[in-house]
């Protein structure tokens, strides 16, 4: 269901959204917004507190029940654990993590949803079902999947608080022979709006990083990037940032170096999550670990 609403006053868009549509919380609003299901002035927007003009015209796309277009779909997927709370998998490159208007089969969701017999949390009546974070599509690796609503509260409170820790692996740009620490905001790219940038009018965003392996006859390092912070393509972001983009990356990468790479069978960005630390339910420090897969394992012994 598509609604239009002329905007009566100014202030934030999800408190505007939210005093014009009865019987929609305010969290659904904001979820609805960050998904792309909003736009102003037919100009998508993902930010819950975008400030409105009187006069705007705003549009919304609202998802009452999800579960009715997200379809359970069978899918080969590689599960790491599984128990009455928790379902973590590893995730692989080119799978979207959830549907999105014009994209409602072969996401992660619509096969989690056909493992888990539709029996998976959904609060909110998220358009996200289970999904408490996420994976770019070409980034393979762990995510954990909330089973039912306590999982998926507390699981969300954690990484609010930044208690939940990810470890990720990536091949990048360049000689890195030291340990670093990346502080630098981020927001999304003023003109290219698929797109993240570094500017210090955005939100706070910390990224950790240290050499595992030096390739120095063809320029680049693999490293061990430690998120401090869970910002939208924040590590490609960051990485680019200081000269060190991630090979492969097509949207912040250098493509004569992604071509280079093409020859030693690198078709996406070297990216992968590969560990994950949180609290269960019975306050016990789990942590659970996916493998590097084998298109880019294949890339390191190339080297």
């Amino acid at each position: 269901m598509k609604k239009t609403i002329k905007a009566k006053t100014d202030g934030r868009l999800d408190k505007i959204l939210t005093e014009s549509l009865e019987g929609i919380t305010r969290q659904k609003i904001q979820l609805l917004i960050k998904d792309g299901l909003v736009k102003v002035n037919h100009e998508k927007s993902t930010k819950p507190n975008k400030q409105i003009k009187e006069g705007d015209f705003i549009n919304v796309e609202i998802i009452k029940k999800p579960l009715e277009w997200a379809k359970p779909q069978k899918m080969d997927i590689e599960i790491i654990h599984e128990d009455g709370n928790y379902l973590v998998i590893n995730k692989p490159a080119g799978l979207v993590v959830h549907p999105a208007p014009g994209h409602k089969e072969n996401t992660l969701v619509n096969g989690i949803l056909y493992h888990l017999k539709n029996s998976i949390s959904k609060k909110e009546d998220s358009v996200r079902p289970g999904i408490v974070h996420r994976l770019d599509q070409d980034t393979s690796g762990i995510l954990v999947i909330a089973k039912n609503d306590e999982s998926h509260y507390d699981l969300s409170r954690q990484i609010e608080k930044r208690m939940v820790k990810k470890t990720y692996v990536a091949l990048v740009n360049g000689i890195i022979d030291h340990k670093g620490r990346i502080e630098a905001p981020i927001m999304r790219h003023p003109i290219k709006r698929e797109e993240m940038t570094v500017d210090s009018r955005g939100k706070e965003a910390i990224t950790e990083f240290k050499p595992l392996r030096i390739f120095r006859d063809k320029n680049c390092t693999l490293i061990e990037v430690d998120l401090k912070t869970g910002r939208t393509h924040q590590i490609r972001v960051h990485m680019a940032s200081i000269g060190h983009h991630i090979i492969g990356d097509q949207k912040y990468g250098d493509k004569k170096r992604n071509e280079e790479f093409e020859n030693y069978g690198l078709h996406r960005q070297f990216l992968h999550a590969q560990t994950l630390t949180f609290r269960n339910l019975q306050k016990k420090q789990v942590s659970y670990e996916a493998k590097l897969p084998k298109d880019l394992q294949s890339i390191i012994s190339s080297l």
